[in-house]
């Protein structure tokens, strides 16, 4: 008897793992694509790329004033700064669609800008970072990191 309940349950069991493990659109899919962590991107760029200076999280109104962006201009934002010792950066920016998508690459090549004529006379040296940054997208998130390592910054995020 025994047995026979379990032949019967195991196939149940097996079935309703199966769509456990199934795609769930609401977490897996956003309106723009495959939904990503912005915070878990940008963490694991932390520890997988190597950047000379401290880096911080400076908060969504600083990240949103450093980028100068408006709330409605993107989803979500994980941004990690260096001290201004250095040029280095992090930001994972979510976006939901095209419109936002060219604000925020927009916004990320303003930034890029900005920190040129800001280092040109104050640390020459990082303008070698700033030449060669990383932007990319990755599912709803464009991408920026500034480092001195491009390569390993782009292997990170293969």
């Amino acid at each position: 008897m025994k047995k026979s309940v379990v032949l019967c349950v195991m196939p149940i069991c097996a079935m309703l793992a199966m769509t456990a493990c199934g795609n769930n659109t609401e977490n897996t899919q956003g309106a723009y694509g495959t939904k990503v962590d912005d915070e878990k991107l940008a963490a694991y760029l932390m520890d997988h790329v190597t950047f000379k200076d401290t880096m911080s999280v400076p908060g969504d109104k600083l990240a949103m004033e450093l980028y100068d962006l408006d709330a409605d201009e993107f989803e979500s934002i994980t941004v990690y700064a260096s001290t201004g010792a250095t040029a280095e950066e992090v930001a994972v920016i979510s976006v939901k669609d095209a419109v936002q998508t060219a604000a925020v690459r927009e916004s990320i090549n303003d930034r890029i800008e900005d920190q040129k004529e800001g280092f040109t006379n104050y640390v020459p040296g990082e303008l070698t970072k700033l030449a060669n940054p990383v932007v990319t997208q990755i599912g709803d998130c464009i991408v920026l990191v500034v480092c001195d390592d491009g390569a390993e910054a782009e292997n990170a995020l293969n």
